[in-house]
């Protein structure tokens, strides 16, 4: 029988945009604090748990297993390993922990997510890159070596500064969002009022107190205890309407964009043994997880909707049974796009093999809380997050069934069950 796996508690910093509330901190000083408060909500003895996973996608370079040194740092000296999975790298970890505890190789794992992007990694020149590798690992007399160094030109140590493109396309995400917004007929001014949706219910779920699950982080370096998401943005719907396209001729804005930022997130994940054994008390059971990957060159941001698809031909998930829909928001013309696609029978035709549509969803159900676009998206906490309002709105809206799902780089896509009555 496989052991089921139950959602204990979670936890996340606030959201700040880069460069402000945790400027001069670390992406693994930022979850360790998520960690440390995490553990003192539960109440659980840190030598109780078993492993440690944590989504992450801009790795920082002196510290690549992040969840290792987190875990260090906070006290939790158990195996720990990271992974990456683009935008859905916190589903991703989710993914495992389930995994793990269904195939009993361990019985309570903490997972999380973190991104970090007020230090990025920059990187310079290949060339500059191999010269200086030359330099460290080959026996060279030192004539050679500055012969090696010579063709070494100014140009060549142009820093190359990160950007957010598609890897085997070249395009940018955004010039993405303008294709798909356009391909389903989604208008900007449907991306307007989706934005804008979005932002209002960001800001009024924050105002109603909503995020129980959002600690305060004391930032040790300006002595700043930061207790609210800096990403929140009170637009109005006629400003948003105001602005102007990122791309010359595109529909997406900034408005309408998720907003990359700093934050982390963390779980606590146990088998049902486990939790009576130590006295937790279950929340919700987390099963039924479906992955997808579809061509990036002409569905990059459509993995939202294969895996739905796959969740519900390949599991029997009643997608439209859901009491809660948590799902990540790109742009608003994407998730209108995956809302459009799902409802499309000729869309089921060509790309789903299947002769009718897969659900026709509402929307009503849909980010009630806010989503990314509003609330902001730290990379590898993201799926975090979205799991924590999936099952404060199930408790606040008496539901049982919440469905998780995202969309990634890649063309890859995630969804998952989150079922409250069972447990």
């Amino acid at each position: 029988m496989v052991s089921k796996a139950v959602f204990i508690d979670g936890i996340r910093t606030p959201f700040q945009l880069p460069h402000t509330g945790y400027a001069n901190m670390t992406g693994a000083t930022l979850l360790s604090a998520a960690i440390r408060r995490l553990l003192s909500r539960v109440k659980l003895d840190k030598r109780d748990i078993d492993h440690m996973v944590v989504g992450n996608v801009f790795h920082e370079v002196k510290s690549p297993n992040i969840a290792a040194v987190s875990a260090l740092d906070s006290g939790v000296n158990v195996p720990s390993h990271s992974l990456s999975m683009a935008c859905i790298s916190g589903q991703a970890a989710l993914a495992k922990g389930i995994e793990m505890i269904n195939s009993e190789h361990a019985e309570i794992v903490l997972v999380g997510g973190v991104e970090y992007l007020s230090d990025l990694p920059i990187l310079v020149n290949e060339k500059v890159r191999k010269t200086f590798v030359k330099l460290r690992t080959l026996d060279m007399t030192k004539k050679q070596k500055l012969a090696l160094l010579a063709k070494i030109r100014p140009r060549d140590v142009a820093p190359d500064i990160l950007k957010v493109v598609e890897f085997t396309t070249k395009e940018t995400f955004v010039h993405n969002g303008d294709k798909i917004a356009a391909r389903f007929g989604i208008s900007r001014w449907d991306q307007d009022e989706y934005g804008y949706r979005s932002h209002r219910l960001s800001n009024k779920a924050a105002a109603e107190g909503k995020f129980p699950f959002v600690c305060s982080v004391q930032n040790s370096k300006t002595n700043e205890n930061i207790s609210t998401d800096g990403t929140l943005r009170s637009w109005t719907r006629e400003k948003i309407s105001t602005r102007r396209p990122v791309l010359r001729g595109g529909t997406v804005t900034v408005a309408t964009a998720n907003q990359p930022c700093d934050g982390a997130a963390v779980c606590l994940l146990a088998s049902e043994r486990a939790a009576k054994r130590f006295n937790l008390s279950p929340r919700a059971e987390l099963s039924t997880v479906s992955f997808a990957a579809c061509s990036p060159r002409t569905d990059l941001l459509m993995g939202t909707t294969h895996a739905l698809a796959r969740l519900k031909l390949e599991r029997g998930v009643d997608l439209e049974g859901a009491d809660v829909l948590e799902f990540y928001e790109g742009f608003g013309g994407e998730i209108l796009s995956q809302l459009s696609a799902l409802q499309s029978t000729k869309y089921a035709q060509e790309f789903l093999n299947q002769d009718t549509c897969i659900a026709n969803l509402d929307i009503d159900k849909l980010n009630k809380w806010g989503g990314t676009i509003g609330l902001g998206h730290p990379f590898g906490a993201t799926g975090i997050r979205l799991l924590l309002h999936t099952v404060g709105r199930l408790e606040e809206e008496d539901g049982e069934l919440g469905i998780v799902a995202g969309c990634a780089g890649g063309g890859l896509g995630a969804a998952f069950t989150v079922t409250r009555g069972s447990v």
